[in-house]
């Protein structure tokens, strides 16, 4: 499986996302991602995957206010969509773990997500995000749809933040693992029996 996700930690600037006026790549070490002010939206474009995830992970946290409320919609080849609101009250500068759930059983076209919050200070940073599966064909947008992207690329290995997120799902289940293994009473060792008789 490769990770369809193109520069989730935007290390690469915006390459590979389509997005609305105002929203930029982070160039704070501090903070890294990008910067999506209110009324603005960002997507990534798959043209046709299939996915082995359940799930769709970001990380978001405002720069000014205390919360952020956003819209996601994700788009299937059979022209279905599902839309999801996540929203959270958070003590800037903390980021949250976002978790949109994903129909795996279709195949993805694109999912798109809308800062819905309108206000002036409304800017949120979004970062990590994480999705697995495999592109079936490398499909360019349809019309208008691409915002001047300029095709997919597909990534043959996955950069170090996504192989973060993959240990760290693995250390939570080695951690589940290791709590159900405390629960039981393990056999003390066997003595070593004597010879003869």
């Amino acid at each position: 499986m490769c990770n369809i996700i193109t520069n989730p930690g935007f290390s690469d600037g915006l390459n590979g996302w389509t997005h609305s006026e105002g929203v930029i790549a982070s160039s704070d070490p501090e903070a890294p991602g990008v910067r999506m002010p209110g009324a603005s939206y960002l997507a990534q474009w798959f043209g046709d995957a299939t996915l082995s995830a359940n799930h769709l992970y970001f990380f978001c946290t405002p720069l000014e206010s205390t919360g952020f409320r956003l819209q996601v919609r994700l788009d299937y080849t059979d022209g279905s969509h599902e839309s999801h609101e996540t929203h959270a009250i958070v003590e800037a500068p903390l980021y949250s773990r976002c978790e949109i759930p994903v129909n795996n059983s279709l195949h993805l076209r694109q999912f798109s997500i809308n800062n819905m919050d309108l206000h002036e200070n409304a800017t949120i940073i979004l970062s990590f995000f994480y999705l697995c599966g495999e592109l079936t064909a490398d499909v360019e947008p349809e019309s208008g749809a691409g915002g001047g992207f300029q095709g997919m690329r597909r990534m043959s290995r996955m950069d170090a933040r996504i192989m973060g997120a993959r240990f760290f799902d693995l250390e939570k289940k080695l951690d589940q693992i290791l709590e159900r293994l405390d629960t039981y009473d393990l056999p003390s060792k066997s003595k070593a029996s004597g010879k003869g008789g």
